[in-house]
């Protein structure tokens, strides 16, 4: 029994329909992109706001130790005055301490700011890469990809004779 020859319309290459899955495509990864700028915004954010908050708890404990420093002094000193005087002293002496070494602290809190957003990055990229290996469909990686990696040359270079020379 003869089998009919494939429509024209089944055989020929449609450019419509690859324009259609390029542009879905074109798309998706828009898409990706702006949820992943979101995620890594809502993370900075989160980040930031969890700092302001720990600041400001930072910042009622130091008060209430200080209050708590200048009645002690005040007690070995017999005078609320001096008591909280030499608490104020101790605050001017650690504002002079910071003033000289501004740029040093500068440096540090810049550094440590750039040293989270970056592992903040790397954790984000290592939790894609987790997704990515667990999810269905997912193409395991080759079985040497170190060679791989490395090119043909070193692929082949452990395989290849040594060069002998005939003069």
């Amino acid at each position: 029994m003869p089998v009919d020859p494939p429509k024209q319309d089944e055989r020929s290459f449609s450019f419509k329909g690859t324009f259609q899955k390029g542009k879905e495509y074109a798309d998706t990864q828009l898409q990706l992109l702006k949820l992943g700028v979101v995620e890594r915004s809502s993370r900075i954010l989160a980040r930031l706001l969890l700092d302001v908050f720990r600041g400001i708890l930072a910042v009622l404990a130091l008060f209430f130790l200080s209050m708590a420093l200048g009645f002690y002094l005040s007690y070995l000193l017999g005078n609320n005055a001096l008591g909280f005087l030499a608490t104020a002293g101790i605050f001017v002496l650690l504002l002079v301490v910071a003033s000289l070494l501004k740029q040093s602290i500068k440096n540090k809190i810049v550094d440590m700011s750039i040293k989270r957003i970056f592992d903040d990055i790397d954790e984000d990229e290592e939790e894609a890469k987790r997704d990515l290996a667990g999810s269905p469909g997912a193409v395991p990686p080759p079985p040497f990809a170190g060679a791989a990696s490395a090119g043909p040359a070193a692929a082949g270079a452990a395989a290849a004779p040594e060069d002998t020379k005939t003069t």
